[in-house]
């Protein structure tokens, strides 16, 4: 996810200074009495996807791992996909979940450290 959440960021500078240089000359040209109309198009990446875990203790040193990967589409849509998983105690490992691979790394019996899709 810190590869998703710096992505991000680059892509927002990246904008940012993309708008701001050309926004200078479309400034300089209205100081002049001309009139520049500057138009942004983009595409969404789609779909996005949201993951969500949950861990219940079982007897032993075993859990049961809920992952759920939700995927949301431009016209508002969404798909659900849910996959249930005995693993150990303390376990970090890859799911597949509905094409996705989820990386999950669990602490004790119900605690998340980090979730994340892999792709």
């Amino acid at each position: 996810m810190k590869d998703g959440k710096r992505l991000l960021h680059i892509m927002i500078v990246a904008a940012l200074t993309l708008i701001i240089g050309l926004s200078l000359p479309a400034y300089a040209a209205v100081q002049a009495g001309l009139h520049t109309e500057l138009v942004f198009t983009h595409a969404l990446v789609e779909p996005s996807y949201f993951v969500e875990a949950s861990v219940v203790r079982l007897q032993g040193n075993q859990n049961e791992l809920t992952i759920t990967v939700t995927r949301l589409f431009s016209n508002g849509s969404e798909t659900r996909v849910t996959e249930v998983f005995v693993i150990s105690n303390n376990a970090a490992d890859y799911y597949q979940v509905g094409g996705c691979a989820v990386y999950v790394d669990t602490k004790g019996n119900i605690q998340i450290r980090q979730i994340y899709i892999v792709r």
